[in-house]
């Protein structure tokens, strides 16, 4: 993310890191002032074990629920507990490059509205904005879906489009969730591992996600919960050393929160470099989403995908004209 709510990104990494932060600082109006104070934090920091990576949970419990299959999915899968499993879309044996899968993922970030802060949404955009993309027959798709169509001969449903909440704000739980329930809509939730809670607190202006809501939403089979790094760290800052453990401990400690690994990733900032592709890749992602704004597709390269920021002054007029090369 690069917008703003940097002062959450510091609120944040200074509860993780106990560096004593003011959890009501006001939100500093440019991405540089994000950028630079999360760099100043993690250069003092050595990346240690958070409390949900300490725990001992297996990766997936011996007799877990099987989640409710979206209305894009057709069963029976060759994973039911996991739904974005990308081997659930491999119709092909065979590898093969579709470069003609032009596919709108649209990214979100903070659903409730603070002032300033165009990383968050004005009351009722949100909702507005998915009523729209249902009268006009969007069909919502996990990144698997994505995956499988692009590399494993998949066929989406028309006009497909997904939709990431980066971060882990709460408030994708108590407001965004309900509303995808209410259209049986997916999405992805890429979160930052360190700022998983065991407990909410809703104290601080921007509420992170809970392990508990997290495996909630993973289970109703709508949402699929990836990695994000551990830190919310801009990877293209840091060492490789740095970079490739932001990504396999953000990793670890996800999946034994929802019982599934992390094969899709987003980039802090949308920060890399060429050669942490190579290490996105090594740690096991099989897709990345970047902040390039445009309908993503294979010609990116399947770690460097571009999206559609919605922000809190993206105008109803705006986010059709954003969409209008689906409706053609």
């Amino acid at each position: 993310m690069k917008y703003t709510i940097s002062a959450l990104l510091t609120t944040a990494l200074c509860s993780t890191l106990m560096t004593g932060c003011n959890a009501t600082q006001p939100v500093p109006s440019t991405a540089n002032t994000a950028t630079n104070t999360t760099a100043n934090i993690m250069a003092k920091t050595n990346l240690q074990p958070t409390a949900v990576e300490k725990r001992t949970a297996p990766v997936r419990p011996a007799h877990p629920p099987k989640p409710p299959l979206p209305s894009t999915v057709s069963g029976p899968l060759p994973d039911p507990y996991w739904i974005a499993d990308p081997k659930n879309y491999e119709v092909d044996a065979h590898k093969t490059v579709n470069e003609h899968v032009p596919v709108p993922i649209l990214e979100y970030h903070e659903v409730n509205y603070w002032p300033g802060d165009a990383a968050t949404l004005k009351p009722g955009q949100f909702k507005q904005e998915i009523k729209w993309l249902h009268q006009e027959g969007f069909h919502t798709i996990n990144l698997g879906q994505l995956y499988g169509a692009m590399y494993f001969g998949y066929k989406l449903p028309k006009r497909p489009v997904v939709l990431n909440f980066d971060d882990g704000y709460e408030s994708t739980y108590l407001k965004a969730f309900p509303i995808l329930k209410n259209y049986g809509y997916q999405g992805t939730v890429f979160m930052v591992s360190g700022f998983v809670l065991n407990k909410p607190n809703r104290a601080v202006r921007f509420p992170k996600l809970t392990a508990s809501e997290l495996r909630i939403m993973q289970q109703s089979g709508l949402i699929d919960i990836e990695s994000h790094t551990v830190h919310h760290t801009n990877l293209d800052t840091v060492s490789l050393t740095r970079a490739k453990a932001e990504l396999t401990q953000s990793s670890r400690s996800l999946q034994r929160v929802v019982h599934h690994p992390m094969k899709f990733f987003c980039y802090p900032y949308g920060g890399y470099t060429k050669s942490e592709l190579t290490t996105v890749k090594q740690a096991g992602y099989i897709l990345a989403v970047t902040e390039h704004e445009g309908y993503a597709n294979a010609r990116q390269g399947a770690v460097t995908l571009d999206r559609i920021p919605v922000l809190d002054y993206t105008t109803m007029q705006q986010f059709k004209a954003k969409l209008q090369p689906s409706l053609r």
